[in-house]
Protein backbone atom coordinates (compact mmCIF):
# COMPACT_ATOMS: atom_id res chain seq x y z
CA UNK A 1 0.00 0.00 0.00
CA UNK A 2 1.21 3.30 -0.45
CA UNK A 3 2.08 5.99 1.97
CA UNK A 4 -0.77 8.42 2.47
CA UNK A 5 0.27 12.07 2.11
CA UNK A 6 -1.04 15.24 3.94
CA UNK A 7 -0.51 19.07 3.74
CA UNK A 8 -1.01 20.96 7.28
CA UNK A 9 -1.07 24.39 7.22
CA UNK A 10 0.60 26.20 10.32
CA UNK A 11 -0.84 28.77 12.37
CA UNK A 12 1.58 31.47 10.48
CA UNK A 13 0.06 30.16 7.02
CA UNK A 14 3.19 27.87 6.13
CA UNK A 15 2.71 24.41 4.86
CA UNK A 16 4.39 21.18 6.05
CA UNK A 17 4.17 18.05 3.97
CA UNK A 18 3.43 14.81 6.13
CA UNK A 19 3.51 11.09 4.58
CA UNK A 20 1.54 8.32 6.84
CA UNK A 21 2.27 4.81 6.76
CA UNK A 22 1.65 1.93 9.08
CA UNK A 23 -1.51 1.34 10.58
CA UNK A 24 -4.43 3.82 10.33
CA UNK A 25 -5.80 2.91 13.18
CA UNK A 26 -2.49 2.69 15.92
CA UNK A 27 -0.51 4.48 17.82
CA UNK A 28 0.25 7.36 16.16
CA UNK A 29 4.31 8.25 16.35
CA UNK A 30 5.82 10.75 14.53
CA UNK A 31 9.49 10.42 12.95
CA UNK A 32 12.28 13.75 12.48
CA UNK A 33 14.09 12.80 9.81
CA UNK A 34 17.98 13.27 9.56
CA UNK A 35 19.96 16.06 7.47
CA UNK A 36 19.41 15.85 4.95
CA UNK A 37 16.59 13.70 4.47
CA UNK A 38 12.57 13.76 3.65
CA UNK A 39 9.46 12.98 4.78
CA UNK A 40 9.81 9.84 2.81
CA UNK A 41 9.41 6.66 4.90
CA UNK A 42 11.06 3.73 4.51
CA UNK A 43 9.33 0.25 3.51
CA UNK A 44 10.71 -1.73 6.14
CA UNK A 45 9.52 0.83 8.84
CA UNK A 46 6.17 0.75 7.43
CA UNK A 47 6.01 -2.99 7.90
CA UNK A 48 7.39 -2.79 11.22
CA UNK A 49 4.50 -0.35 12.12
CA UNK A 50 2.12 -2.55 10.46
CA UNK A 51 3.09 -5.01 12.88
CA UNK A 52 3.23 -3.44 16.12
CA UNK A 53 -0.34 -1.30 15.09
CA UNK A 54 1.40 1.66 14.90
CA UNK A 55 0.43 4.94 12.65
CA UNK A 56 3.42 6.46 11.58
CA UNK A 57 3.65 9.81 10.29
CA UNK A 58 6.79 11.30 9.27
CA UNK A 59 7.20 15.11 7.55
CA UNK A 60 9.26 17.41 5.79
CA UNK A 61 10.80 20.02 8.00
CA UNK A 62 11.13 23.61 6.96
CA UNK A 63 12.85 24.19 4.32
CA UNK A 64 12.76 20.36 2.92
CA UNK A 65 10.75 18.94 0.05
CA UNK A 66 7.15 20.71 0.03
CA UNK A 67 7.11 22.29 3.76
CA UNK A 68 7.60 25.99 3.53
CA UNK A 69 10.67 27.41 4.98
CA UNK A 70 11.45 29.30 8.29
CA UNK A 71 14.29 31.41 8.18
CA UNK A 72 16.15 31.92 11.15
CA UNK A 73 14.18 28.86 12.79
CA UNK A 74 15.97 27.45 16.39
CA UNK A 75 15.06 23.76 17.06
CA UNK A 76 12.19 24.65 19.78
CA UNK A 77 10.79 25.98 16.57
CA UNK A 78 9.59 22.41 15.55
CA UNK A 79 7.19 21.71 18.58
CA UNK A 80 4.38 24.33 17.14
CA UNK A 81 4.57 22.64 13.94
CA UNK A 82 4.61 19.28 15.61
CA UNK A 83 1.27 20.67 17.36
CA UNK A 84 -0.15 21.63 14.12
CA UNK A 85 0.67 17.91 12.69
CA UNK A 86 -1.19 16.43 15.75
CA UNK A 87 -4.01 18.98 15.37
CA UNK A 88 -4.77 18.62 11.83
CA UNK A 89 -5.00 14.88 11.89
CA UNK A 90 -7.26 14.45 15.01
CA UNK A 91 -4.15 12.85 17.40
CA UNK A 92 -4.77 14.21 20.77
CA UNK A 93 -1.05 12.15 21.99
CA UNK A 94 1.58 10.96 20.14
CA UNK A 95 4.98 9.39 20.37
CA UNK A 96 7.86 10.96 19.05
CA UNK A 97 11.37 9.62 17.47
CA UNK A 98 13.90 11.51 15.71
CA UNK A 99 17.54 10.54 13.68
CA UNK A 100 20.89 12.15 13.55
CA UNK A 101 19.77 15.94 12.49
CA UNK A 102 15.93 15.14 13.84
CA UNK A 103 17.37 14.08 17.20
CA UNK A 104 17.33 17.50 19.01
CA UNK A 105 13.97 18.35 17.65
CA UNK A 106 12.25 15.27 19.10
CA UNK A 107 14.04 16.49 22.03
CA UNK A 108 12.57 20.17 21.72
CA UNK A 109 9.20 17.38 21.28
CA UNK A 110 10.21 16.09 25.15
CA UNK A 111 11.08 19.75 26.02
CA UNK A 112 7.88 21.72 25.06
CA UNK A 113 5.07 19.31 24.19
CA UNK A 114 4.15 17.64 27.44
CA UNK A 115 0.72 18.08 27.18
CA UNK A 116 0.71 16.07 23.56
CA UNK A 117 4.01 13.79 23.87
CA UNK A 118 4.25 11.28 26.39
CA UNK A 119 7.67 9.63 25.46
CA UNK A 120 10.37 10.72 22.64
CA UNK A 121 13.45 8.16 21.47
CA UNK A 122 16.59 10.24 20.11
CA UNK A 123 19.26 8.34 17.74
CA UNK A 124 22.10 10.19 17.51
CA UNK A 125 21.09 13.66 18.46
CA UNK A 126 23.68 16.34 18.16
CA UNK A 127 24.38 17.91 21.32
CA UNK A 128 24.04 21.83 21.91
CA UNK A 129 27.31 23.72 20.05
CA UNK A 130 27.62 25.64 23.46
CA UNK A 131 27.59 22.46 25.82
CA UNK A 132 29.90 23.18 28.59
CA UNK A 133 32.62 20.63 28.72
CA UNK A 134 32.18 19.08 25.39
CA UNK A 135 34.36 19.32 22.64
CA UNK A 136 32.22 19.25 20.02
CA UNK A 137 34.23 18.47 16.97
CA UNK A 138 35.94 15.37 19.00
CA UNK A 139 35.88 12.42 16.94
CA UNK A 140 33.78 13.89 14.19
CA UNK A 141 34.56 13.18 10.58
CA UNK A 142 36.48 15.43 8.53
CA UNK A 143 33.93 16.63 5.70
CA UNK A 144 31.61 17.46 8.49
CA UNK A 145 34.41 19.18 11.04
CA UNK A 146 35.31 21.20 7.78
CA UNK A 147 31.38 22.33 6.65
CA UNK A 148 30.78 23.54 10.61
CA UNK A 149 33.75 25.31 10.99
CA UNK A 150 33.58 27.16 7.52
CA UNK A 151 30.26 27.87 8.18
CA UNK A 152 30.90 29.51 11.40
CA UNK A 153 33.80 31.38 10.04
CA UNK A 154 32.65 32.77 6.69
CA UNK A 155 29.48 32.25 6.00
CA UNK A 156 29.26 33.38 2.51
CA UNK A 157 32.00 30.89 1.71
CA UNK A 158 29.90 28.25 3.41
CA UNK A 159 26.90 29.26 1.57
CA UNK A 160 28.44 28.95 -1.90
CA UNK A 161 30.26 25.39 -0.51
CA UNK A 162 26.54 24.22 0.43
CA UNK A 163 25.22 25.02 -2.76
CA UNK A 164 27.70 22.75 -4.81
CA UNK A 165 27.05 19.97 -2.18
CA UNK A 166 23.37 19.96 -3.01
CA UNK A 167 23.90 20.30 -6.32
CA UNK A 168 26.38 17.33 -6.24
CA UNK A 169 24.01 15.13 -4.16
CA UNK A 170 20.96 15.45 -6.26
CA UNK A 171 22.95 13.70 -9.21
CA UNK A 172 25.66 11.13 -7.54
CA UNK A 173 24.71 7.34 -7.25
CA UNK A 174 24.38 6.53 -3.59
CA UNK A 175 28.03 4.58 -4.11
CA UNK A 176 29.39 7.95 -5.60
CA UNK A 177 28.25 9.60 -2.66
CA UNK A 178 29.39 6.93 -0.15
CA UNK A 179 33.12 7.97 -1.29
CA UNK A 180 32.72 11.53 -1.67
CA UNK A 181 31.85 11.82 2.43
CA UNK A 182 33.87 8.63 3.13
CA UNK A 183 35.08 10.43 6.72
CA UNK A 184 31.85 10.43 8.39
CA UNK A 185 30.64 6.59 7.55
CA UNK A 186 32.14 3.64 9.35
CA UNK A 187 32.37 0.00 8.81
CA UNK A 188 29.46 -0.58 10.12
CA UNK A 189 27.58 2.32 8.67
CA UNK A 190 28.88 0.75 5.34
CA UNK A 191 27.22 -2.23 5.81
CA UNK A 192 23.91 -0.76 7.12
CA UNK A 193 23.56 1.33 3.66
CA UNK A 194 23.95 -1.78 1.30
CA UNK A 195 20.95 -2.70 -0.67
CA UNK A 196 17.67 -1.37 0.05
CA UNK A 197 18.32 1.01 2.43
CA UNK A 198 21.14 2.77 0.65
CA UNK A 199 18.20 3.44 -2.32
CA UNK A 200 15.93 4.34 0.31
CA UNK A 201 18.62 6.98 2.07
CA UNK A 202 19.63 8.41 -1.89
CA UNK A 203 15.79 8.88 -2.76
CA UNK A 204 15.20 10.27 0.91
CA UNK A 205 17.81 12.64 0.68
CA UNK A 206 16.90 13.71 -2.97
CA UNK A 207 13.21 14.10 -2.28
CA UNK A 208 14.23 16.79 0.69
CA UNK A 209 16.47 18.71 -1.87
CA UNK A 210 15.03 18.35 -5.05
CA UNK A 211 12.28 21.38 -4.50
CA UNK A 212 14.25 23.62 -2.27
CA UNK A 213 17.87 23.32 -0.56
CA UNK A 214 17.05 25.12 2.48
CA UNK A 215 16.09 22.82 5.14
CA UNK A 216 19.66 21.73 6.03
CA UNK A 217 21.31 25.00 5.32
CA UNK A 218 18.79 25.95 8.60
CA UNK A 219 19.31 23.10 10.03
CA UNK A 220 22.84 23.61 10.37
CA UNK A 221 21.75 27.25 11.27
CA UNK A 222 19.90 25.78 14.56
CA UNK A 223 22.48 23.67 15.48
CA UNK A 224 25.26 25.81 15.99
CA UNK A 225 24.52 29.63 15.75
CA UNK A 226 21.49 30.08 18.12
CA UNK A 227 20.62 28.45 21.41
CA UNK A 228 18.18 25.63 21.16
CA UNK A 229 15.09 27.71 22.88
CA UNK A 230 14.68 25.29 25.92
CA UNK A 231 16.02 23.96 29.02
CA UNK A 232 17.58 20.43 28.41
CA UNK A 233 17.76 20.49 32.56
CA UNK A 234 13.68 20.63 33.04
CA UNK A 235 12.75 17.92 30.78
CA UNK A 236 10.70 15.75 32.55
CA UNK A 237 9.44 13.51 29.82
CA UNK A 238 9.80 9.99 29.51
CA UNK A 239 13.40 9.66 26.63
CA UNK A 240 15.50 6.90 25.26
CA UNK A 241 18.93 8.31 24.44
CA UNK A 242 20.23 5.98 21.82
CA UNK A 243 24.17 7.02 20.55
CA UNK A 244 27.00 4.58 19.19
CA UNK A 245 30.80 4.40 19.62
CA UNK A 246 31.07 3.77 16.06
CA UNK A 247 29.61 6.82 15.22
CA UNK A 248 31.30 9.18 12.82
CA UNK A 249 28.86 11.76 11.90
CA UNK A 250 27.18 12.53 15.57
CA UNK A 251 30.25 11.24 17.87
CA UNK A 252 29.50 9.23 20.81
CA UNK A 253 30.41 12.22 22.94
CA UNK A 254 27.49 14.00 22.36
CA UNK A 255 25.08 11.40 23.27
CA UNK A 256 26.82 10.89 26.52
CA UNK A 257 26.80 14.70 27.38
CA UNK A 258 22.98 14.64 26.82
CA UNK A 259 22.52 11.98 29.19
CA UNK A 260 24.28 13.46 31.59
CA UNK A 261 22.32 16.46 31.15
CA UNK A 262 18.53 15.26 30.60
CA UNK A 263 16.87 14.39 33.96
CA UNK A 264 14.54 12.01 32.46
CA UNK A 265 16.89 10.51 29.74
CA UNK A 266 17.08 6.76 29.67
CA UNK A 267 20.96 6.27 28.31
CA UNK A 268 21.29 3.64 26.06
CA UNK A 269 24.97 4.10 24.55
CA UNK A 270 26.17 1.07 22.84
CA UNK A 271 29.98 0.50 22.13
CA UNK A 272 29.17 -1.65 19.40
CA UNK A 273 26.81 0.69 17.49
CA UNK A 274 27.32 3.12 14.38
CA UNK A 275 25.36 5.48 13.26
CA UNK A 276 22.73 4.42 11.28
CA UNK A 277 22.19 0.57 12.90
CA UNK A 278 20.36 2.61 15.83
CA UNK A 279 17.57 2.01 13.27
CA UNK A 280 17.97 -1.75 13.88
CA UNK A 281 15.86 -1.14 17.26
CA UNK A 282 13.21 0.30 15.85
CA UNK A 283 10.66 -2.30 16.57
CA UNK A 284 11.79 -2.18 19.98
CA UNK A 285 11.98 1.71 20.45
CA UNK A 286 8.23 1.63 18.97
CA UNK A 287 7.16 -0.58 21.91
CA UNK A 288 8.65 1.36 24.57
CA UNK A 289 7.22 4.41 22.90
CA UNK A 290 3.44 3.10 22.66
CA UNK A 291 3.57 0.99 25.76
CA UNK A 292 0.91 1.55 28.21
CA UNK A 293 -1.81 3.59 25.46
Amino acid sequence: MEPLEHQVRTPDERTLQVQEAGDPDGVPVLFHHGTPMSRLIYRGWDETARAQHVRFLAYDRPGYGRSNRLPGRDIAACAEDVRAIAAALDINALGVIGLSGGGPHAIACAALLEDLVPRVVSLAAVAPFDAPGLDWFADTGASNVEETELFLSDRAAARVAFEADMAALMTMTPEESRLRYASIYSELDLRCMEGDFGTFLDASTKLGLAEQIEGPWDDEYAFVAVPWGFDLGAIRTPLRLRQGRQDLMVPYGHGAWLAAHIPSAEPLLSEAESHLSLLDHLAEDLAWLTAGW
